[in-house]
């Protein structure tokens, strides 16, 4: 008895997992295909969270980024401009943050020749769930990117494809997905079964019940046999 349930736990577990993983791969292909939609990003308003954009800069900016502010004795130095800017569209926003180095007197330099400029993209519907970013610093004309995929367009900007992956938000998205796509397969199995209780007609074969406790095509019992028998 217990090694049956502990095999019907286990076939349970692996068509959870099953199905997780299925919704992660349809998170994952409809996150990349939104890379080449045309719909155009509009500005969007969020609360400005000053450490919250230090901290992401000073974990993700590139080693040449880095090196480049780098003074005279070996520290990297600068300051990250208190303004940010956000352009967002269906399952996608992209962050603009500016930042500009310190010099050795610990003067903030605010030439275009002292300015790093990083994009940060995030994808991801319901949940952002992919993450890269393109930079540029001392008004370079070709970005840096980190964890991005960029592929070459015929119009004035490139595709490019986040590749970090945020842990949290795939797993959420893999789960909704999961259940809408069990659901999808599930649903004209349900709506016949449905369609044969509301005709008195048997839930598995489809033969008519004509009142009878038990199918006399295939013997399955009716949904309402319990109550006829009480």
């Amino acid at each position: 008895m217990m090694a049956a349930q502990a095999n019907a736990l286990t076939r349970r577990l692996a068509q959870a997992a099953i199905w997780l993983a299925a919704g992660v791969a349809f998170a994952w292909v409809v996150t990349t295909i939104r890379a080449f939609a045309p719909d155009p990003k509009v500005p969007y308003a969020v609360p400005l969270d000053l450490g919250q954009d230090i901290q992401w800069m000073d974990r993700t900016m590139p080693a040449e980024i880095v090196a480049w502010t780098r003074r005279s004795d070996g520290s990297s130095a600068w300051r990250l401009d208190g303004m940010r800017q956000v352009l967002t569209r269906f399952g996608e926003d992209l962050t603009h943050l500016r930042a500009w180095r310190r010099g050795d007197d610990g003067v903030v330099d605010k030439r275009v020749e002292s300015t790093v400029h990083a994009w940060r993209l995030r994808r991801g519907f319901p949940f952002r769930s992919l993450e890269g970013s393109w930079w540029f610093a001392g008004g370079a004309t070709e970005p840096t990117d980190v964890a991005l995929l960029r592929l070459k367009s015929a119009g004035p900007e490139d595709y490019v494809i986040p590749l970090r992956i945020l842990w949290w938000g795939l797993i959420a998205n893999g789960l909704v997905f999961g259940a809408f796509l069990l659901l999808l397969t599930r649903l004209p199995t349900l709506t016949e079964h449905w369609w044969r209780r509301r005709n008195h007609r048997c839930a598995a074969c489809g033969h008519a019940l004509a009142g009878a406790a038990r199918c006399f095509e295939c013997g399955h019992e009716a949904p309402d046999a319990g109550t006829m028998r009480a």
